[in-house]
């Protein structure tokens, strides 16, 4: 998927990409002048051919959008464009937790406990709210853990997670 625009959206840079996709940075816009910054995770082509594949990416989609509460990343939209499958979620501009300990002990310090614990109490909310929908996180890692600028963690990456009943 080259940058351009498709819908509502407006792919401004790749962050990341694999063996199954990418991860781009964009932007949704509305009527008027209403615009937020939003990650839009692609599925190859190539690999959108794989049954698995496919249905992880929309299972993760379906799961996640199942989810309203804070501390879990918001998904937008699960769609298709010229051939190219997407989910669209909310943009957390933050750092995950493992992030934060690597950085930490570059400098010479310890994560701070009190962010530590409250990070992983947020953390816990939002795998609470996912449980209560019978939604089982299943990789749960300080990579998955984001902790925006203002404090506020969220959970995010439900791509391997599964219902409760399947487990």
């Amino acid at each position: 998927m080259s940058l351009e625009i498709f819908g509502r959206f407006r792919l401004q840079k790749r962050i990341a990409h694999g063996g199954m996709g990418e991860v781009f940075y964009g932007l949704q816009y509305s009527e008027g002048a209403f615009q937020r910054p939003v990650i839009a995770k692609s599925i190859l082509p190539k690999m959108a051919q794989r049954i698995d594949v496919f249905s992880r990416v929309v299972q993760e989609a379906e799961l996640a959008a199942q989810i309203n509460h804070p501390n879990v990343v918001t998904v937008f939209e699960l769609g298709r464009h010229r051939g190219v499958y997407f989910i669209v979620m909310e943009y957390i501009e933050g750092v995950d937790l493992s992030s934060l300990m690597q950085r930490s002990l570059r400098v010479g310090q310890k994560l701070p406990h009190r962010l530590a614990a409250e990070a992983v109490r947020q953390a816990a909310l939002g795998l609470n709210a996912a449980h209560t929908v019978d939604i089982v996180h299943r990789d749960i890692s300080l990579n998955n853990i984001v902790v925006r600028r203002d404090g506020l963690t969220k959970l995010i990456d439900f791509g391997i997670a599964g219902l409760a009943q399947a487990s």
